[in-house]
């Protein structure tokens, strides 16, 4: 079991290392992990592909990932808490389909989403 440091891991931008308003929203963890796979893939496939073999690999592995975190914090800190990391991951992931929509790209390091992230910050009381 992966156990995070006591930090709002931000699951798509280290995960991946990547680099309008699209009709997918990300409501799940396999939708998230969908948009900033595809991305990934769409934006930089040399160092997609240096870290998984395939998109599917990918879908997968950051799915099970963001489930990890959101329930060690669940866990760990409190139920809120793990919503407020989820809604954090989610909303880095909706700019990534967004991004994936617009057929754009550009570094998910400089999407901010200070709302979600001060409120996890607030909530969970790190």
């Amino acid at each position: 079991m992966i156990i995070p440091k006591r930090t709002i891991p931000r699951v798509g931008v280290a995960a991946l290392v990547l680099g309008g308003c699209g009709d997918d929203v990300v409501d799940s963890p396999a939708s998230a992990a969908r948009a900033l796979c595809e991305l990934g893939e769409r934006c930089d496939p040399a160092d997609f592909y240096s870290e998984y073999t395939s998109l599917s690999e990918c879908r997968g592995t950051l799915s099970r990932l963001i489930e990890t975190y959101v329930d060690y914090y669940r866990l760990e800190y409190s139920p809120a808490c793990g919503d407020a990391i989820e809604d954090y991951y989610f909303c880095i992931a909706q700019e990534a389909a967004d991004q994936n929509a617009d057929n754009v790209c550009f570094d998910l390091s400089d999407v901010v989403c200070s709302r979600e992230y001060e409120r996890a910050d607030t909530v969970c009381d790190f």
